[in-house]
């Protein structure tokens, strides 16, 4: 070891030398005494390792001395814990022995109406009694079981008994406008019907009917409520000539019916489960719809049969049927959704009102187009055929139905309404042709007022109501030209006449010779004969011949002086002065003045 004080240093130097010296020599001392401290500790930890294992080998001895007490120990505890349970088990049971004979005397007297709640709590006493009892094996409980059973449903079939007078008691009134149950009312029934749901488990026999009960009752009430609609829907308003809309009976059964519905969902879905409450729904409804429905098949057949005959007048009422039923199924989309099967059975007598009224329109125009030996007799008068005017009054009263029939017709036929109205004027015009043939009078006269008569009415109706705008200016142009035509067909017919009045006799210096030759003088008497003869004929028939249009008729005359009076004039002005005859007024009947007042008297009956 290399000696610090052998190192020359200054004083400094010395002084740290020192200082080091002494620290280490601290150190040195430390160490020696954990040297010291280790040596003591491993001699302490070789005795306790020496004391553990001694330890280990005892408890060893003890473990195995002890082991059989303790098993023994665990086992009576566990005795001792089973016997204890079943003392209470016994007990719990013992407990339920006599509680039908406890709750005898609450249930036997039946609830009270203003406060059910001491009898349901009875009732739930019994109803947890047998819950216990039945889920003892031991047969001396079954005669415990039986008596709480027993009672347990004596209580709620009473309990049965008063939601069936409560239910009775809101379901007696009649009265379709205001079928629904008052909120009173259906917090009463809601009160028990929710304790009969929670009391009643089939599983221990305890059953109750309140479902059951309220479907009948209601079912019934509601059926009778809708009874008298049901027979007003199904008896025509005799004293109604005239339909108007809205005022359909099966129209307002209908209304009714769903509002009904609608009242009846609001009160099933109060009282009842969430899952049972459609189920429950349907079959309170069940009798009132099937009546609806019965009765609104026996309506369409019923139409159907008038539509085939051709009695049309009852399509007003199917379509404003069809309209009200289309807006009101939109409305009340959910509430059919939710009556299952009968809200498709409504659905489907939609389509059914649908089907008949596509029949009305294929039937209207073959009516139009058929057979005229099947249809009404020709007017002997030639006045405005019965098919024209109830085609013209169907198709204007059709345009307060333009927009559904224009859904129906696209839907059915693949056309509007325009083209439908159009194809009936042009079927129209076609059958009056056709049905003009059937008058045989000579000259044709009587067949042209019948035309001229049948186009005006048309012509006149188009331009005084919205069906021009329907059909269009072509439709209407045509009519006016085929009035135009017959107008001249019936000035055709005074051809005969004219012919009396046409001759070839020469006129010389201005005037008609003295001398006249016999053939002339003849000639002359049979053309005022033949006058005479065709005036009066046409005027002994045409007179009769019926023109209800006074200002056609008027026009008529006006043509028909247009036409004789002229003619007329000249011949008489040429033949009245000559010696044509010994006795001139045995063949000159009429003047001008009288043959214009003759005219004056055609088509009118009375003259």
């Amino acid at each position: 070891m290399v000696q610090l004080g052998s190192l020359p240093a200054t004083d400094a130097q010395s002084e740290r030398r020192l200082t080091l010296e002494r620290k280490l020599a601290k150190d040195i001392q430390e160490v020696e005494l954990l040297e010291q401290s280790l040596t003591r500790t491993n001699n302490v930890s070789e005795r306790m390792e020496d004391m553990l294992a001694s330890f280990d080998v005892r408890l060893a001895k003890l473990e195995k001395s002890i082991l059989p007490i303790h098993k023994s120990t665990s086992k009576l505890t566990k005795l001792y814990d089973n016997i204890n349970t079943s003392l209470q088990g016994i007990q719990k049971i013992i407990s339920h022995f006599d509680l039908a004979s406890q709750e005898y005397g609450v249930i036997s007297k039946g609830p009270l109406e203003y406060d059910v709640v001491p009898y349901i709590k009875s009732i739930q006493k019994l109803k947890g009694g047998l819950d216990i009892l039945s889920q003892t094996k031991v047969k001396s409980v079954e005669r415990a079981v039986t008596a709480l059973r027993e009672l347990a449903q004596q209580g709620i079939t009473n309990l049965d008994n008063l939601f069936q007078k409560w239910v009775a008691a809101v379901s007696t009134i009649l009265d379709h406008t205001n079928p629904g149950i008052s909120e009173e009312h259906l917090q009463k029934l809601h009160t028990l019907s929710s304790e009969l749901a929670a009391i009643s488990q089939a599983e221990l026999g305890l059953v109750t009917q309140y479902v059951k009960i309220f479907s009948d009752i209601r079912s019934s009430y509601l059926q009778k409520s809708m009874q008298p609609l049901a027979t007003a829907s199904n008896t025509p308003d005799k004293k109604l000539t005239v339909y108007q809309k809205g005022s359909g009976a099966y129209i307002t059964y209908f209304r009714c019916l769903l509002k009904v519905m609608k009242a009846e969902r609001d009160a099933v879905t109060r009282l009842f489960p969430k899952a049972q409450a459609p189920k429950i729904f349907q079959t309170v409804i069940t009798p009132m719809v099937d009546t609806f429905i019965d009765s609104g098949e026996s309506m369409m057949a019923r139409l159907k049969r008038c539509i085939q005959k051709s009695e049309f007048q009852d399509i007003f009422l199917l379509l404003d049927l069809v309209e009200t039923m289309t807006l009101l199924r939109k409305e009340y989309d959910g509430l059919l959704a939710y009556a299952g099967s009968k809200g498709s059975e409504i659905a489907e007598l939609l389509i059914c009102a649908k089907t008949v009224v596509v029949v009305f329109f294929e039937e209207f125009k073959e009516t139009i187009k058929g057979d005229p030996s099947k249809q009404p007799a020709l007017s002997p008068d030639g006045t405005v055929h019965e098919l024209t005017s109830r085609m013209l009054n169907i198709l204007k009263r059709l345009l307060e139905h333009s927009s559904t029939i224009d859904s129906l017709l696209e839907e059915a036929l693949s056309k509007s309404f325009v083209d439908y109205a159009v194809e009936i004027f042009e079927a129209l015009a076609q059958s009056l042709e056709t049905r003009s043939k059937g008058y045989k009078q000579k000259g044709g006269a009587l067949a042209a007022i019948f035309l001229l008569n049948n186009y005006h009415y048309i012509a006149k109706n188009l331009k005084n109501s919205k069906l021009s705008e329907v059909v269009g200016p072509d439709v209407e142009a045509k009519f006016e030209k085929l009035v135009s035509l017959k107008k001249d067909a019936y000035r055709d017919s005074w051809k005969a006449c004219i012919e009396c009045l046409m001759d070839n006799i020469v006129i010389q210096g201005g005037q008609i010779q003295k001398n006249l030759s016999k053939s002339q003088r003849e000639t002359i008497k049979e053309k005022f004969k033949g006058f005479n003869t065709e005036l009066e004929e046409a005027y002994k028939t045409q007179k009769f011949y019926a023109v209800p249009d006074l200002e056609l008729r008027a026009q008529l005359i006006k043509d028909i002086k247009a036409v004789i009076l002229p003619f007329y004039g000249r011949f008489l002005e040429k033949y009245e002065h000559s010696e044509f005859s010994k006795n001139p007024d045995k063949y000159i009947k009429y003047d001008k003045f009288q043959l214009e007042q003759l005219i004056d008297k055609f088509f009118d009956a009375s003259a």
